[in-house]
């Protein structure tokens, strides 16, 4: 397992982009001009990461393979990186010493010869260490002078001889210098002040890679006013300028494409991710990637997000989400801080993000070059103004996100960013419990399930989200499943809600019963609502839309229920209001429908105290979302009346307490107000005004 070299080519082999074709045509001009013997320099124009080192060493490595014409110049190839050195002194002396041991280790040896002289001369350079007015270049000239053992020299005279030898040798010099893009602007000087002064040789043809604005810039800080004075300064030591050849399609496709399967062999992924291997090939577009680094570049961030959550995650998304943090890292950031506190929210799209189209604000403005296009293969969107409701009809949409673990899926958003699974859901260990539902393996099940809820630190609403995708799943036995939660219902949180104040729970029962219902599944319908509390059965039934006959048959349940577990009790069943308590009322209501004697009779035995009067109007008044009972209101009241004696109620109203029934009078004013928080006297108060009045009391 390893990442994707980001190494120069060196071989005919590996040159995917054909470079090769053009650098043989180079080579070829540096062998047929062999028998002039000016300097030459030739500059391999390109912008960083486009192959200005790769096209460098193609012309290098074969440069003196080919048969020569006769009369050719042999070639000296030597390779000098200006990059490794701090001063300008250090960069010239090892340019020169360098140069010396290549020409060493030729048989020649007239060649020998001047290297070896030239060996001498820089260890006699080291020893003396010359400071002051004398410079370098100068100390290297008369240096030389004692080379070639020559007394009266004049400087032109010692130019003049170094130039005749090497006119006269067998070899033509190729000096190969990369790497001048990452000097500063003194370096770079240096350097094209060594090529045009001080190593102005004949016979001697420099091959530089650079790239033009860059350095013409560097150049025009250092010898002018701007980047126009570099670039005549470069065209004065240019002598030939080569523009790396075009890219074409065909070839940067198969490049991304060779580089990812390397990818996809290193991770192991293939035949569980092969559809979105696919899928990254059909996205790939040229003008997504200026030049071939910047795909390595890509790639081996996606290699090492992939390794660590690549199971989790569609790698189609996670390969652009990484495409995004290498080349436009202030849009990758501007997502990944995004929070999203709905968490009932099912799909992310553009709009999330950056507001509706039309509606453009600053954050659009990030969305530069092809991030634009990114962003929305991502997070796709049709800019309407109902895409929330369209998309929460259209379940299959959302579930087909969900399946597959796309980063527009709030389930699984978090994953590409934070590169774990605590408190997340996981994919693997779903796939684990879905092939338990699969062989109605209920202790595997059962334990899966508990691991999920209790191991890995999920929030209550992810956790029920994948027990949601399973219900909904189209492989399993649906009844099996359905049978298990009803019989299991303490594996699942009860207290949990969603921002709308429903608890997950009982949402995850409507669900069921939903399904049930549309399926149109009467037996199934019965037979699971026997498992349910008499709280969960409400809930349950209250969603069921069937005939009237189930209806009425889940109706009686509740009925039966209801009486098996509060008839002959002490404490009447609408007395505990500090838990849930919505479905009191309709329990009261399906049992004055179906049972109206018993109904009444046991209103009647359990209205003789006055704290259970206190809770039983307590029942009637609105329950705020903040938690706490308003006002009972003339429309509280009057459905009261549909459902208990309100004159047994007053009555005892009356027995236990006669100074409330004279308190109340047409003067009385209650608050009425959805700010007011009325104590359980106080709603009984309002109960009996409403009392009054209806039956016209008030005086």
């Amino acid at each position: 397992m390893s990442f994707i070299n980001s190494s120069p080519i060196d071989k005919n082999e590996d040159d995917f982009f054909n470079f090769r074709h053009y650098a043989k045509k180079v080579q070829k001009i540096i062998q047929n001009n062999s028998d002039n013997t000016e300097p030459l320099t030739i500059g391999i124009y390109g912008k960083w990461g486009e192959g200005k080192t790769s096209f460098l060493n193609l012309v290098e490595k074969q440069i003196d393979l080919g048969e020569k014409v006769e009369g050719q110049k042999g070639i000296l190839k030597y390779h000098f990186n200006p990059w490794r050195y701090s001063t300008e002194d250090g960069m010239l002396f090892d340019f020169f010493n360098g140069l010396s041991k290549m020409m060493f280790v030729e048989q020649d040896t007239e060649v020998q010869k001047i290297a070896k002289r030239i060996t001498e001369y820089y260890n006699y350079i080291e020893k003396i260490k010359l400071k002051g007015k004398v410079g370098l270049a100068t100390r290297i000239i008369y240096s030389l002078a004692n080379v070639f053992k020559k007394k009266d020299i004049t400087l032109d005279k010692l130019i003049e001889a170094i130039n005749t030898k090497l006119k006269n040798s067998k070899y033509k010099i190729v000096v190969f210098i990369d790497d001048i893009d990452r000097l500063d602007k003194e370096e770079i000087y240096t350097i094209l002040k060594l090529i045009k002064l001080n190593a102005n040789f004949s016979n001697f043809v420099y091959i530089i890679a650079l790239d033009k604005d860059h350095v013409a810039k560097a150049i025009g800080q250092r010898y002018g006013e701007g980047s126009e004075d570099g670039e005549l300064f470069l065209e004065k030591i240019i002598n030939i300028p080569i523009h790396l050849p075009k890219i074409e399609t065909t070839d940067f496709k198969e490049f991304f494409k060779t580089k990812l399967e390397i990818i996809i062999k290193n991770l192991g992924f293939l035949d569980s991710k092969k559809e979105e291997f696919k899928e990254i090939g059909r996205d790939f577009r040229v003008s997504y990637f200026n030049n071939g680094r910047e795909i390595i570049r890509v790639l081996n961030s996606f290699f090492v997000s992939a390794f660590a959550i690549g199971e989790e995650v569609n790698l189609r998304d996670l390969l652009w989400i990484e495409y995004l943090k290498v080349k436009y890292s202030n849009v990758f950031n501007y997502i990944k801080k995004y929070n999203f506190l709905n968490s009932e929210k099912k799909t992310i799209t553009i709009v999330d993000f950056f507001g509706e189209a039309g509606g453009l604000g600053d954050s659009y403005e990030i969305l530069t070059g092809e991030s634009n296009n990114i962003i929305r293969l991502l997070f796709p969107d049709e800019y309407d103004d109902l895409l929330e409701q369209r998309l929460e009809k259209n379940v299959d949409y959302v579930k087909l996100r969900q399946k597959g673990l796309r980063v527009n899926s709030i389930e699984h958003f978090e994953k590409y960013f934070s590169y774990h699974m605590e408190g997340k859901v996981s994919v693997v260990k779903n796939r684990k419990i879905l092939q338990y539902l699969i062989d109605k393996n209920e202790k595997e099940l059962e334990s899966a399930l508990i691991d999920l809820r209790d191991k890995y630190n999920l929030e209550a609403h992810r956790f029920y989200s994948v027990i949601e995708d399973l219900i909904i799943e189209d492989s399993i036995n649906h009844m099996f499943f359905y049978d298990f939660i009803f019989s299991n219902l303490n594996l699942f949180p009860k207290t949990e809600k969603d921002i709308f104040g429903s608890t997950y729970l009982l949402k995850m029962i409507e669900l069921i019963a939903s399904i049930l219902d549309k399926n149109n599944n009467s037996e199934g319908i019965i037979e699971l609502a026997k498992k349910l509390s008499l709280y969960h059965l409400c809930y349950f039934t209250r969603t069921i839309e069937l005939k009237t006959a189930i209806k009425k048959e889940l109706e009686k349940l509740i009925v039966r229920k209801t009486k098996e577990e509060y008839l002959g009790k002490p404490i009447p069943f609408f007395y505990d209001l500090t838990k849930e308590h919505s479905h009191y009322k309709m329990m009261m209501s399906l049992w004055e429908e179906n049972d109206k004697d018993s109904f009444n009779k046991y209103i009647d035995n359990n209205t003789k105290s006055f704290q259970n009067i206190l809770k039983l109007i307590r029942n009637f008044p609105a329950f705020s979302t903040t938690g706490f009972f308003i006002d009972l209101e003339k429309q509280n009241y009057e459905y009261m009346t549909t459902l208990i004696d309100v004159d047994l109620v007053y009555k005892r109203i009356e027995e236990h307490k006669p100074e409330l029934i004279k308190k109340i009078d047409i003067n009385y004013r209650a608050s009425f107000s959805m700010r007011n928080r009325p104590s359980e006297q106080e709603n009984v108060e309002q109960f009996i005004y409403h009392y009054k009045k209806d039956k016209n009391l008030l005086n």
